[in-house]
């Protein structure tokens, strides 16, 4: 009652505070309205176009033409004009009455060194030689996420984020510029606030903080960039910088929002009707293909087995309901989050702090998150020489799991509801759930899914500090000493709890439980020396070189329990404890760092770094490995053969080489590993311990080189601004895990063998297209990566992938991308007996039957006929964003999509078996007859519906291989900002109140829930398996910000 009056009251307010800001434009025009003129130039007296005219404290504007001049018209006698133009100071100018009004605007040499978080510091943006992109505040926080990483999607070029999983918390997969390994780490190193963190609990890191806390993103893609983390950062770095406190008085800010989610698509399954003439078909065809003497007509009796046997309620399917199973999982589910934040300070202290609350409601029932997160940054000055700092970022997150993704006999939820007889009811008469357990007939055995979802419990909780505390001592003008430590404090746990009622194949099964414990600590110590100085007006250096060290330290502890004599206690104590395990590890990276900054005229840019880092991770003749790169930057634009091109603003090029590595292959593959084994010791059978795994000493970081040459060029008065850059990265000491002889008493090794290249191009343009009273500016980049395996083992030429529904569907081997689809080749479908005769191939096919490509042409098929059959891969993936505002309203669209990736599609809804239910896709193109070959969808003919056919119809091939090309309308948010004369009434300084839809529309022929899928977590030789993954949501949000 008091949530549902809460929220009342909540939506009340954003419509009563909406309509009073609607309500008070009028206002500006009841007076008599004068008429202002003039023309705006710079210090050169030159023309400014675009330079936006408004009256101050009203949304009242106008922008000037091509020739700089502007003409506004204002309500009152006496005000103040405001000019306002990218790169120069903003001017105001009272007037009193009509009249003319000239102006002049200086430029603002602070906006145009505009500096990035490069790691271990900062760098002018002008300056930059490496690959790096940044996102602003404001481009995170217009799109309504729980992380931060969804919110990076379609906004950064050579950055490729998809949401594998639709499910509160769930997986976020980052890549940049490419797969880049194989057994190793793929993820970027995310660095918070200078630390750099792990992955540990629930998703990855940046599942702990509120979007709304973040300053700003900066990405580093090229080694010129990512060479200052050494072996940390082949895979690229994700550096977020949390808001501070800046000199000035007291701000409080309350940033709230609300709404609901609901499934972003459904399939179109079959009916009762459709699924029982299916399952008829399917099972004579099988029948008749196995029995050639037996008859259609023959009842169960008859049949040998039950995996042919017909239920009655098939036979007669005409009163049959229809149960709609999504419907029955699915639900409309809340949102909400609530932030309070406070900024401010003097020269002494400046302080920001914020506490924030999370809730998502997930659309699979019985799902959601509830985060606590709370932020504390400190800045002072002890001493005139001597500054601090403290950062503290608390979370707590709780989360309830449901079984999403998987086999319906594990209790997959989706594939349990999309495979589910539809003519079986959600609740019985009586009140019980409906299912097909026990099974009856030769049909499947499938647990109602809305009982796994009330029964089966698997909650469980974070909690998450991380902390970083600095002193800066200036030793001397321009040398200053910064020393800092922190820790990351993760502990997490999680209960499972599966009851005697819910059973896979009986009507109740044994009870069982799990408890895990997890804790995680980390500290890391840094010190650096650093150094700015400009000599004369030519020369500028920049330094910075240190030491640091990090220890991670992990203890998880997992008991099952079984044996329960009841329900009633649904935990391990319940039962008796039958099982456990403990597994503890460290490790260590202790490195010596530097990086050198030089500029030249201010024309002439050259970037130095090297890294030498030791872990102990690796072998003990390969502890330490040194990491170096250089990049060159020549800014054309400040030539003076330049000097008279007034259209371009600036224009410079790029080229840089460096080495990185990866660490991120988990700890002790380099040495021998202990298992316990029995020993017989005279007539004693004693416990003992034997070597599990070889040793290698030699083993060593995956070691990367990658080539950048990047182009920046601004043009008519900053308005269109266009990075590209091409890339060529490769990793030259991919990790192995190969085959040893079978004489040393193990089965394989790690080892670092083979060679991968990532080759692309990024190119992103933002331009504003239009200023002034009406605004709009654009957002878009584009890449294009191919991905190729250059090497291999020798002893291993191929490694497969496989994931929970198929075994070997992908496969990894010189020439292809990491993790290609590999498989049968099917070619049509065999219409006639004469058509199987003159194949010669395919001696157990009949008519309806699928056609086989026989690759190496023997006559025959088998595994060797397969071949590769899709690419999970991107070809390009892009962003295309705009923001529109006028007057007050504001309107921001996102947009990001992919291009030529394949998925592999293996729910049980696309087969069509006569066992599980299917897509009405499956029965529109599944072949009845010569005369009714069935409705070709996307090219795919999926054959006749049979159950147990001898041709192997539903064997792992290219009709389960689909498109998976999309256009996602990620984000668009209409907003008002309520004018500054109303907002004074009320002690306001700002207030705006918006309504946001995230995942809008998806253009897409994909079959499946979502186009952006993967069950494979960080197993890349799997990718882009869809075994029913959790949806993503459609969300709907009205929010507010009010600043005091």
């Amino acid at each position: 009652m008091i949530q549902s009056l809460f929220r009342y009251s909540y939506y009340r307010l954003l419509v009563i505070v909406f309509l009073l800001g609607w309500n008070c434009l009028p206002a500006y025009s009841q007076s008599t309205a004068i008429l202002i003129t003039g023309k705006i130039s710079d210090e050169k007296g030159d023309a400014l176009p675009g330079v936006t005219v408004l009256l101050k404290g009203t949304s009242i504007g106008t922008a000037s033409n091509t020739e700089g001049k502007y003409s506004i018209s204002v309500p009152n006698s006496s005000g103040v004009l405001v000019f306002s133009f990218i790169g120069n100071l903003t001017k105001e100018v009272s007037f009193n009455g009509a009249g003319v009004q000239d102006v002049t605007l200086q430029a603002d040499t602070k906006a145009l060194e505009e500096v990035v978080v490069v790691g271990y510091g900062e760098q002018e943006k002008k300056d930059l030689t490496g690959a790096i992109s940044s996102v602003a505040a404001k481009d995170i926080q217009k799109i309504q996420v729980s992380s931060v990483d969804q919110a990076l999607q379609g906004q950064v070029a050579g950055v490729q984020i998809s949401t594998t999983s639709g499910a509160p918390g769930g997986n976020v997969n980052v890549l940049i510029r490419g797969v880049s390994s194989i057994n190793g780490g793929v993820q970027p190193l995310f660095v918070i606030d200078g630390y750099p963190v792990s992955n540990v609990g629930i998703g990855n890191p940046l599942n702990t903080i509120n979007p709304n806390d973040i300053e700003s993103v900066d990405v580093l893609k090229d080694a010129s960039a990512t060479a200052i983390y050494g072996s940390r950062g082949s895979n690229g770095v994700i550096i977020i910088t949390t808001k501070r406190g800046k000199t000035g008085a007291s701000k409080i800010e309350l940033d709230s929002y609300m709404g609901f989610q609901e499934v972003g698509k459904k399939l179109d399954l079959m009916n009762a009707q459709e699924f029982a003439s299916m399952v008829v078909d399917a099972r004579n065809a099988g029948y008749l293909d196995n029995f050639p003497n037996g008859n259609i007509n023959d009842d169960n009796t008859k049949r040998s087995g039950v995996n042919f046997d017909i239920s009655d309620k098939f036979k007669n399917p005409a009163g049959l309901p229809t149960t709609d199973w999504q419907d029955a999982i699915f639900r409309r589910a809340p949102i909400r989050n609530y932030q309070l934040s406070a900024s401010g300070g003097t020269d002494a202290l400046r302080y920001a702090v914020s506490g924030g609350y999370f809730q998502q409601e997930g659309i699979i029932i019985n799902s959601g998150l509830k985060r606590y997160n709370f932020r504390a940054n400190l800045d002072g000055q002890l001493t005139k020489k001597l500054a601090f700092g403290v950062s503290l970022l608390p979370s707590y997150t709780q989360l309830r799991e449901v079984p999403a993704t998987g086999h319906y006999g594990a209790l997959g939820l989706i594939a349990s509801a999309t495979g589910m007889d539809p003519s079986v009811p959600v609740y019985n008469p009586d009140g019980t759930y409906g299912n097909t357990i026990p099974p009856v007939d030769g049909n499947a055995a499938i647990q109602n899914p809305v009982k796994i979802a009330n029964e089966l419990q698997n909650p469980s909780s974070q909690f998450r500090i991380l902390s970083n505390a600095y002193l800066e001592y200036t030793l001397v003008p321009n040398l200053k000493l910064r020393t800092s430590f922190g820790v990351d404090l993760n502990y997490f746990k999680s209960n499972l709890w599966n009851p005697s009622t819910l059973s896979s194949a009986a009507a109740t099964g044994p009870a069982t439980a799990r408890a895990s414990n997890t804790e995680n600590t980390n500290w890391l110590t840094e010190t650096t020396l650093s150094y700015k100085k400009a000599f004369g007006e030519n020369h500028l250096l920049n330094f910075v070189g240190g030491f640091t060290a990090q220890r991670a330290y992990n203890n998880s502890v997992t008991t099952t329990a079984g044996n329960f004599p009841d329900d009633l206690i649904t935990n391990i104590n319940g039962g008796i404890i039958n099982g456990g395990s403990q597994n503890i590890e460290v490790n260590n990276l202790v490195s010596l760092l530097a990086r050198a900054n030089y500029s030249y005229q201010d024309k002439y840019l050259l970037t130095a770094t090297v890294r030498s880092d030791g872990s102990s991770r690796f072998g003990r003749n390969n502890r330490w490995g040194t990491f170096p790169s250089a990049s060159v930057g020549w800014r054309i634009s400040n030539e003076e053969f330049m000097k008279n091109i007034r259209f371009i603003n600036d224009l410079k090029l790029r080229a840089s080489y460096g080495v990185t590595g990866n660490n991120a292959i988990g700890n002790y593959r380099a040495i021998s590993l202990l298992s316990s084994n029995n020993y017989v010791i005279g007539d004693a059978v004693v416990p003992g311990l034997v070597p599990a795994s070889l040793s290698n000493n030699n083993l060593s970081w995956e070691s990367q080189s990658q080539l950048d040459i990047g182009i920046d060029l601004s043009v008519a008065n900053g308005r269109v601004n266009i990075t590209s850059d091409f890339y060529d990265k490769r990793n030259k000491d991919m990790l192995f895990n190969i085959q040893t002889p079978s004489a040393t008493g193990f089965t394989n090794a790690f080892v670092n063998v083979g060679e991968v290249q990532n080759k692309g191009i990024e190119l992103g343009i933002n331009t504003r297209n239009l200023v002034g009273e009406f605004g709009w500016s654009t957002n878009f980049n584009i890449t294009f990566n191919q991905n190729k395996v250059l090497a291999m083992n020798e002893e291993t030429a191929r490694i497969f992938g496989s994931t929970a529904p198929r075994a070997n569907s992908n496969v990894t081997q010189v020439g292809d991308a990491i993790g290609v689809f590999y498989g049968r080749r099917a070619i049509g479908i065999f219409n006639s007996a004469q058509e199987i005769v003159e194949s010669g191939a395919q001696p157990n096919a009949k008519p309806g039957d699928i056609r086989w490509k026989d690759v190496n042409q023997d006559g025959k098929i088998d595994d060797n006929d397969r071949e590769v059959i899709g690419n999970p891969n991107p070809d390009f993936f892009f962003g295309f964003n705009n923001s529109f505002s006028y007057k007050g309203f504001s309107l921001d669209i996102t947009t990001s999509g992919m291009y030529g990736q394949d998925v592999y599609n293996a729910m049980f809804a696309v087969n069509n078996s006569g066992v599980q239910n299917n897509l009405k896709f499956i029965d529109e193109a599944r072949w009845r007859s010569p005369e009714n070959p069935g409705k070709s969808q996307d090219g795919k003919m999926f054959g006749r519906a049979i159950r147990g056919g001898l041709n192997g119809n539903t064997s792992y091939s290219s009709l389960y291989i689909f498109d998976a090309s999309y256009w996602r309308i990620r984000n668009v948010t209409l907003g008002y900002n309520l004018p500054s004369a109303l907002l004074k009434n009320w002690k306001i300084q700002n207030a705006r109140v918006y309504l946001a839809v995230n995942n809008l529309y998806t253009f897409t022929d994909y079959i499946g829930y979502d186009p952006e899928v993967g069950i494979a977590d960080s197993n890349q030789t799997a990718l882009g398996v869809d075994f029913g993954t959790y949806p993503i949501n459609r969300s709907f949000t009205i929010g507010i910000n009010l600043g005091f």
